[in-house]
C-alpha cells in the first residue's frame, strides 16, 4: 500500500484552508486575558467538551488522520482513550495568578502519536490558562486542523487554540513556553525571551535477561513495540544464554502482525508516512542483507516496512527510525548491558527479568525517563513544567 504525504482532494484542501483560522495576534492576546478569568468548573467543562466532540465525531476524524499518518485507526482509538486518561491527571488551580505566566505556548506534535502529542500538551497549557499555538508536523499536517473544531466548540475563548500551518508568524510577543514532540524538531520560531522546553522523544531500549519469562517477553514486545508512543526502539539487548531461543520466538510471532490499510480496524501496522524513515529503513535492510546480519524480514510491502530483525553484533546502526526495524545485541553480564544503555542514553527502557535487583540497579544507574519492569513503558505527553503560584517568599 502506498500512502500519500500530501492531500490533493478538494474537500481536504478546503478543510485545511477553512477548518482552522490562521493566527490573529489580537485574538491570542485577548484569549490570554479571558482564560485567566475562567473558573475551574468552566475549564473542566471545556476540556470535557473537547473529548465529547472527538468521541462523537471519531468515525469521521480518525480515518482521515490514519490516511495522513499511516497510523492504524485501531491504534488511534486507543491513543484517544489514553489521552483522556492522561488529561484527567492534570490538576487545575483555583487561583490563576502565577509567577512568569507566559502569554502563549507553542506545541509541536508528532506523527507517531498524532492525537495525544497534540491533545495532552495543548490541554495542559489551556488548563493552566495559557493560549496554545499548534505547529503541525509535516507528516501529520492535517491533524491539528481536523481536531480544531473540538476546541472551537468547547466554550473556550476565541484564540485559545490556533493552528499555524505556515510556521511561526512575525510580531508575536516573546514570553512563551515551547514544547516540541515533533520528529522534525522545533522550527525557527525566533529565540526571544521566554521559557523553552524541548522534549522530542528519543531512543528506547529493551533488556531481556536470562531469568525472564521469555515467551511472555516475546509476546509482549510483539504486541507493544509496533505502538512505540513517540520513541523508536534503538536496541534489544538479550542475555547470550537465551539469545537464540528468544530470537526464534520472535520469528514465530512476528508474522502474526497484520500490515495493511490503516483505515481497516484489523490493521496493526500501517504505511510509513516519512519518506526519510522509509529510505533509511530500506537502506539498513539492504546493508544488513549484504553483511549477512539479517535475521528476519518479510521485506517491504509498498511503503509498509514489515518487522525486521538485524544482528547488531555484525551490523550496528545509529539511525533514528520510527519503523519496526530492530537491532539485537547479546550480553553476558549486567555491566555489558549498562555500558550499552549508557552509550545509547534511552528515553525509555523495558526490563524483562524475574530479579528485581537487576531492575533496581538499572533504575538507579540509567538516566532513562520512562522504565518498565516486564512491560513496555507508556510515554506521557504531559509537559514536565510547573507553574509556581505567587505567594510570600521569606
Amino acid at each position: 500500500m502506498i500512502i500519500r504525504n500530501r492531500f490533493t482532494d478538494e474537500i481536504e484542501d478546503a478543510y485545511l484552508e477553512y477548518g482552522s483560522p490562521g493566527p490573529e495576534l489580537d485574538a491570542i492576546q485577548d484569549a490570554s486575558a479571558s482564560l485567566r478569568s475562567l473558573s475551574v468548573e468552566q475549564i473542566r467543562s471545556s476540556i470535557d467538551s473537547v473529548f465529547d466532540y472527538l468521541q462523537e465525531n471519531r468515525d469521521a476524524i480518525l480515518p482521515r488522520i490514519a490516511r495522513t499518518t499511516g497510523k492504524p485507526v485501531g491504534y488511534l482509538i486507543s491513543e484517544l482513550n489514553r489521552s483522556l486518561s492522561d488529561v484527567r491527571k492534570i490538576g487545575i488551580l483555583e487561583d490563576p495568578v502565577f509567577n512568569h505566566l507566559p502569554q502563549y505556548s507553542i506545541v509541536y506534535p508528532n506523527h507517531q502519536d498524532p492525537v495525544s502529542s497534540m491533545l495532552v500538551p495543548s490541554l495542559f497549557f489551556l488548563s493552566n490558562r495559557v493560549p496554545v499555538a499548534v505547529v503541525p508536523d509535516r507528516h501529520a499536517f492535517l491533524v491539528p486542523s481536523l481536531m480544531y473544531k473540538a476546541f472551537a466548540s468547547s466554550g473556550l475563548p476565541k484564540g485559545s487554540l490556533t493552528v499555524w500551518n505556515h510556521g511561526i508568524p512575525d510580531g508575536l510577543p516573546g514570553s512563551k513556553y515551547v514544547v516540541s514532540y515533533s520528529t522534525d524538531g522545533m522550527q525557527d520560531y525566533g529565540r526571544t525571551s521566554g521559557t523553552i522546553l524541548a522534549d522530542r522523544g528519543g531512543p528506547s531500549v529493551v533488556v531481556v535477561w536470562k531469568d525472564a519469562d521469555l515467551d511472555f517477553a516475546a509476546q509482549d514486545l510483539v504486541s507493544g513495540i509496533i505502538e512505540r508512543h513517540g520513541t523508536f526502539l534503538r536496541a534489544m539487548i538479550v542475555h547470550e544464554d537465551v539469545f537464540e531461543y528468544f530470537v526464534n520466538r520472535l520469528k514465530e510471532l512476528l508474522p502474526s502482525i497484520r500490515a495493511g490499510d490503516p483505515e481497516d480496524l484489523s490493521t496493526q501496522l500501517g504505511p510509513c508516512a516519512s519518506d526519510i524513515d522509509l529510505v533509511r529503513s530500506l537502506n539498513m535492510i539492504a546493508e544488513a542483507r549484504k553483511a549477512r546480519s539479517l535475521m528476519y524480514s518479510k521485506g517491504p510491502q509498498g511503503n509498509i516496512i514489515t518487522p525486521t530483525l538485524i544482528n547488531g553484533e555484525i551490523t550496528d546502526f545509529d539511525d533514528m527510525l520510527y519503523t519496526p526495524v530492530y537491532i539485537l545485541h547479546h550480553a553476558a553480564s549486567v555491566e555489558e548491558v549498562m555500558e550499552r544503555i549508557m552509550k545509547i542514553d534511552p528515553v525509555s527502557l523495558a526490563v524483562y527479568s524475574s530479579d528485581s535487583m537487576i531492575f533496581r540497579m538499572m533504575l538507579t544507574r540509567a538516566r532513562t525517563r520512562y522504565i518498565g519492569l516486564n512491560r513496555y513503558p507508556e510515554i506521557s505527553y504531559r509537559p514536565d513544567i510547573v507553574f509556581p503560584k505567587r505567594g510570600i517568599f521569606l
